[in-house]
């Protein structure tokens, strides 16, 4: 990525910023546009070429989950996007503007947290991954979950991820935002929730109170369950009652 691509890039999160701060804390908005500015371009060694090519996703490189190895609280959206793939980390356009801020609004950083995306490479015009490639992705998803403390609880950002987690049958996330789900068969020994919430770039869309509040407060309740289950008489009674 050129330095010119990086400066439209940033660019564009700076109208999100003002509108943000109408519904967020100022500084929380502001810090988090300041985090996003200060990322540099993800190391070539750090994006791995995936083995398995999804004709469609060929010409783009991985971008791979980013966060803390000892995080309970998974972020999970779909796939990566335009400025995800220049810059090689999971949410840092104007939707990752967004998740920042509301993490930031509750006081908790994006290392405390892991964030990623059920498929690694951005489709063709930011569309939804296909459930091929969503498939292929699986195993690079399950890998980057097992390497964390059991327990987890995984916040999904829309629908793709949602379904992703729960298999068929599965109704949108505007039927079952901020409802504690079970999560889907090789993840039950690891998984202890599934919480739907709003995709970013929804919140984006609508940008009016109501869904800002609806949406921090499922990350609030994702964040306070994950802290509540790595104690574990809590942890032992949540699961006995699930």
């Amino acid at each position: 990525m050129t330095s010119s691509d990086r400066n439209e890039l940033l660019k564009r999160l700076e109208p999100f910023v003002h509108r943000l701060c109408f519904y967020l804390p100022k500084p929380a908005v502001e810090d988090a546009y300041d985090y996003l500015c200060s990322l540099t371009v993800r190391p070539s060694a750090a994006r791995t070429l995936c083995p398995r090519r999804c004709p469609d996703l060929e010409p783009h490189r991985p971008v791979s989950g980013y966060g803390s190895r000892k995080a309970r609280l998974v972020i999970l959206g779909e796939a990566p996007g335009e400025a995800e793939d220049l810059v090689g980390y999971p949410f840092v356009g104007p939707s990752g503007l967004v998740l920042t801020a509301a993490l930031r609004s509750l006081g908790v950083d994006r290392e405390q947290v892991l964030i990623t995306n059920v498929v690694r490479c951005r489709p063709p015009g930011n569309r939804e991954p296909h459930p091929s490639e969503q498939k292929v992705c699986t195993e690079h998803l399950k890998n980057e979950l097992t390497d964390l403390p059991q327990g987890l609880v995984v916040l999904t950002l829309g629908n793709v991820p949602l379904k992703f987690m729960r298999q068929s049958g599965t109704p949108g996330v505007t039927s079952c935002r901020g409802i504690l789900l079970d999560s889907f068969r090789w993840q039950q020994s690891l998984v202890s929730a599934v919480i739907p919430t709003y995709h970013p770039s929804y919140v984006l869309r609508r940008m009016n109170r109501e869904t800002i509040d609806l949406f921090v407060r499922d990350i609030r309740e994702a964040l306070g369950l994950a802290l509540a289950l790595r104690w574990p008489a809590f942890s032992s009674h949540f699961h006995e009652s699930s």
